[in-house]
């Protein structure tokens, strides 16, 4: 296919780079679209692999959420109002695989106090990561940080135990026919983020490039320097989507000496 020789050209080419002068900016274009949807269409490909782990993972949870939840509590909230059946405060604990994964992790999941307004001192004092007051719902970030959340703003729900299994249900039937979508989401988030953000990349490296070809006694308008850029990021694009899918984290500048050693290779053994 045409598109593979031009991926070939564009790693490298001296014959390709010395006529690139005859090539529009538009052709340009066509080949840098052209070699992102490849990409986008690879990870979509990869993202097939993750499916069943989803789908696995969604039905663990829905499962842990509904082990853990107390069967004989309900809640309430109506008109900006909780109460609950239990005597309170009700205490859930944090379970015991979370609390072993997390840092200083609060001895409880949640505490229920609707008895009384929200008071921070309590909150504190129960060691939890959610509390459920009188009119608040209350909740700690990793990073400490307190969100308080008026209940005026719930919906009237009742929650109990049979409440949770079939919400608990319900999530999972959306995941399964949600996660298949992915592929699809996949494709169309990285090739709009490729392309914009290579793009406008693009804009500040082409006048690298200029300088680049100046040094070489070579046409050195913006628009010579950014068709060829379109090109030779070639090799950036896809060496970094081999680094990524095996965890390696490249450094900021390492695209654009890439970009420009593969244009240095291409352009000196173009001129001598």
């Amino acid at each position: 296919m045409k598109i593979f020789k031009q991926i070939k050209s564009s790693v490298y080419g001296p014959a390709f780079y010395r006529s690139m002068h005859e090539k529009s900016l538009g052709s340009a274009f066509k080949y840098f679209f052209s070699l992102i949807a490849i990409v986008a269409l690879v990870c979509a490909g990869i993202s097939l692999f993750y499916i069943p782990k989803i789908t696995a993972f969604g039905q663990d949870a829905a499962q842990k959420i509904i082990a853990h939840y107390p069967s004989e509590l309900e809640v309430k909230v109506a008109k900006g109002q909780a109460s609950s059946n239990v005597p309170e405060p009700y205490f859930i604990p944090l379970p015991s695989e979370n609390a072993k994964s997390v840092e200083n992790s609060p001895k409880n999941l949640l505490v229920i106090d609707t008895k009384d307004s929200f008071n921070l001192s309590d909150f504190n004092s129960y060691s939890t990561a959610v509390l459920l007051s009188k009119d608040v719902l209350a909740y700690k970030d990793k990073q400490g940080k307190i969100t308080i959340q008026s209940l005026d703003k719930f919906p009237d729900v009742t929650v109990n135990q049979a409440k949770v299994v079939e919400w608990a249900g319900v999530a999972n039937a959306f995941l399964a026919k949600l996660v298949y979508f992915l592929p699809l989401a996949v494709f169309f988030g990285v090739f709009v983020m490729y392309v914009v953000g290579k793009l406008v990349y693009l804009l500040f490296v082409s006048l690298l490039v200029m300088l680049l070809l100046k040094t070489k006694n070579l046409p050195a308008s913006y628009s010579q320097a950014y068709k060829m850029s379109l090109h030779a990021i070639t090799v950036p694009i896809v060496l970094g989507l081999l680094m990524a899918l095996v965890g390696i984290h490249q450094f900021l500048f390492l695209p654009t000496i890439i970009l420009l050693v593969v244009l240095t290779l291409n352009l000196r053994s173009s001129t001598s």
